[in-house]
């Protein structure tokens, strides 16, 4: 039987992205953002035309840990990025958005896949926040019926949606799912894979 021989610079990132794609062992109360997948249409001029429109639409859907939707809904808006190219704002969705968005799905089971999350229309269901269950999320940011990019992520805040670390949670989802105008750096289509404490 042959030897199979694995060079260390090989096996070393290939151990890194396996551990990455394990069941998150981060502590209570840790954002965990991962598994985010781009997809080879994805450029940075995507969203600097998006930007270029105006305030790119949020779709916000599924159930929520808040006591108050007003708040709840302001508070998602102020935790998403406003550093990206071409001074990107957001507003939330309505209805007739159909073409460039992003897409936040809240909920038990909030796992779609990706294109299936382009399809969903603005609404919101408020649950009260809990010290022990956590928040579950899938993003996606979507032209048309298509997925660009896609992540999944978790945290437990006993603040619920309004609190810091989901804040942190929705930044760094939204940070997974963009393109990062990086000087020197001309790869804004790889996979990403982050992690941001709470």
């Amino acid at each position: 039987m042959g030897t199979i021989m694995i060079s260390k610079k090989k096996l070393i990132p290939a151990l890194a992205a396996a551990l990455l794609l394990l069941p998150s062992c981060a502590p209570s109360g840790m954002s965990r953002v991962s598994q985010t997948d781009i997809s080879s249409a994805y450029t940075r001029t995507d969203l600097s035309v998006a930007a270029a429109r105006g305030p790119v639409p949020v779709i916000f859907s599924g159930t929520i840990p808040a006591t108050d939707q007003s708040k709840a809904e302001a508070a998602l808006l102020a935790a998403l990025p406003r550093y990206y190219v071409a001074g990107l704002t957001w507003r939330p969705a309505t209805a007739n958005d159909a073409g460039t968005r992003l897409v936040f799905a809240f909920g038990a089971e909030p796992i779609f896949p990706p294109d299936r999350l382009c399809g969903l229309a603005p609404r919101l269901t408020l649950t009260p926040p809990s010290a022990s269950t956590p928040i579950q999320v899938a993003a996606a940011y979507c032209r048309g019926p298509s997925a660009l990019s896609s992540t999944v992520g978790d945290v437990i805040d006993p603040a619920g949606i309004t609190g810091e670390r989901a804040a942190n949670l929705i930044s760094g989802m939204a940070n997974a799912l963009l393109p990062l105008h990086t000087p020197g750096d001309d790869d804004f289509r790889r996979p990403l894979f982050l992690r941001t404490g709470s």
